[in-house]
């Protein structure tokens, strides 16, 4: 007998996450330690003019982001996810769509990135610059310019990805160490698939 799982989805506004209690009080559960990550999850957002899903700065507890739907409404200002200096952080099975830029992570440490679905992104897919212990793994990226673009990340693994109807599949700027690329399919390339600028990172593996 077949099991259908319907996920049931919430409105709301966009969420900008700039403390603990910022955090606490938009979680759907959780208590924010490594075992009770504080969950992000079950939105869906579709507005313009500023990030979708905004965790920044002052947040040092666990969180995951998972299960959202979030549309821009092709606003060419858009970030679809923002983690901004912030560390230990899961973004999991989430459909981003009609934005600028899709994923993006900065100065973010301990980052999963995870079973994502990312469609008609301006910008870069998934974007994740100085940081360090960083999975991508089994994101769908489908009409995006920039599929995904990384600078400056120590001991990261992109794995499984599925890249399709782009102008680059993998891009890397910035010295980056320790880096494992495996078992990605890129189709319907416009430009490049894999791209390395300016990088000294051992040991590559396609």
């Amino acid at each position: 007998e077949n099991v259908i799982i319907v996920t049931a989805y919430s409105p709301s506004g966009p969420l900008i996450i700039e403390s603990n209690t910022d955090l606490a009080n938009a979680a759907i559960s959780g208590s924010g330690t490594v075992n009770q990550p504080y969950i992000i999850g079950n939105y869906n957002i579709t507005s313009t003019g500023t990030e979708l899903i905004k965790i920044g700065n002052l947040v040092t507890d666990y969180f995951v982001i998972r299960d959202n739907q979030l549309n821009g409404l092709g606003d060419n200002n858009i970030v679809g996810i923002l983690l901004e200096n912030v560390d230990n952080g899961i973004v999991i099975n989430n459909t981003v769509e009609n934005v600028f830029r899709g994923i993006y992570a900065s100065g973010s440490q301990n980052t999963n990135i995870i079973n994502n679905t990312l469609k008609n992104v301006v910008s870069e897919g998934i974007y994740v610059t100085n940081a360090a212990n960083v999975q991508i793994n089994d994101n769908i990226l489908n009409s995006v310019t920039r599929s995904i673009y990384l600078f400056a990340l120590t001991n990261a693994v992109i794995d499984n990805n599925w890249i399709n109807d782009t102008n680059t599949g993998i891009t890397f700027l910035g010295n980056s160490y320790d880096v494992n690329i495996t078992s990605n399919l890129i189709e319907q390339i416009v430009i490049t698939v894999i791209k390395f600028f300016k990088i000294v990172f051992f040991p590559y593996y396609y």
